[in-house]
């Protein structure tokens, strides 16, 4: 059965089972395996063990199902789902997904098997990567292949497995539907990896160095601030996921009171006593964008409200701080490529 999931903000949901997470309602950012998200309303997402999810930004309802891992093994082809190639699996299939099975929560009736093959199937039919099913097993057998040696308990060598699991073709393929160089897929999934080791784990620096095939931690060290922009350790102090987070509750809580009347990132600044640079920097080192980004998803999200409960757009307009209503009618299409006078039709 689904059970109904009210997420606390900055609260870490890290899945010990493989899940299905279905957002019934969503307005606001979340974090999975340190990526940011938003725009998450009526998706379904699939979750593997170990990974997790944190809500950052809003409110959300979730609609939550544990599936076993041997009705996931049994199932063909449900590594689409589960194994994240360059963002999160999910599918918008809401019509045939969630009439046909989220309607059946309440019941026993609801066949998990049947479940993720209509989830397979829905996958296919989005089709992200606009490939063939034999390129996406190609796809697939290298990140299969690519995750069973970084969880082994052998070192993992980044050079021997490129030299001997990537050939001129598969390289061309993943370049070509991936848009990313096999090189930057593996050094994507160490780095991912290391962030784990150093969350979720009380091991040393020196020992994740280690396990990930870096004789030399300096060097590790080095590969990892350059993708992060910080060291190992200043990572592992940033990202405490058993405490919450300061700085994002009190982000939040300004722009949701002031979003309306404050649109400016220097208003925000100076509420939080720190310079504009500075904030600007935590906050895109906390949600993955920018302060005018979350100001703007607060304002167009007040707005939908506005426009649902039946106030004129002029008055819409005023009461979320636009000196014109032609000012407003262009904020609104540019972030949903419709009018809000289309949006209420």
């Amino acid at each position: 059965m689904f059970s109904k999931l009210i997420p606390q903000t900055g609260s870490i949901y890290l899945m010990q089972h493989h899940s299905i997470l279905y957002v019934k309602e969503g307005n606001g950012m979340a974090q999975i395996d340190f990526a940011t998200y938003d725009n998450l309303e009526n998706k379904i997402i699939y979750l593997s063990p170990g990974q997790y999810i944190k809500f950052l930004f809003g409110n959300f309802e979730i609609w939550r199902k544990k599936i076993t891992s041997e009705i996931v093994g049994h199932t063909p082809e449900s590594r689409v789902l589960f194994k994240h190639l360059v963002s999160i699996g999910h599918i918008d299939d809401y019509d045939t997904f969630v009439h046909t099975f989220f309607s059946s929560h309440s019941s026993q009736s609801c066949n998990d098997s049947e479940l993720l093959n209509q989830s397979v199937k829905s996958w296919f039919q989005l089709n992200p990567f606009h490939a063939k099913k034999e390129e996406y097993r190609l796809i697939f057998n290298f990140r299969d292949r690519l995750d069973e040696q970084l969880t082994d308990t052998k070192i993992f060598s980044e050079k021997k497995f490129n030299a001997v699991e990537t050939n001129r073709e598969s390289a061309a393929l993943l370049n070509k539907k991936l848009r990313l160089s096999s090189k930057r897929i593996v050094q994507r999934r160490l780095l991912l990896e290391a962030q784990r080791q150093l969350v979720f784990s009380d091991k040393s620096v020196k020992q994740v160095a280690g396990q990930l095939g870096y004789d030399d931690p300096a060097y590790f060290n080095r590969f990892f601030s350059l993708k992060y922009n910080a060291s190992p350790l200043e990572f592992r102090k940033t990202f405490n996921y058993s405490m919450p987070d300061s700085f994002v509750q009190n982000l939040e809580e300004l722009i949701r009171q002031y979003h309306k009347t404050e649109h400016s990132v220097s208003f925000y600044a100076g509420k939080l006593h720190m310079s504009i640079q500075t904030l600007a920097r935590k906050t895109n080192e906390k949600f993955s964008t920018s302060v005018g980004r979350l100001i703007r998803r607060e304002l167009f999200s007040s707005a939908k409200t506005l426009l649902q409960q039946g106030m004129p757009v002029h008055e819409a307009a005023w009461e979320l701080g636009f000196k014109e209503p032609n000012h407003f009618s262009a904020f609104f299409k540019s972030v949903s490529g419709i009018t809000p006078t289309a949006f209420i039709l």
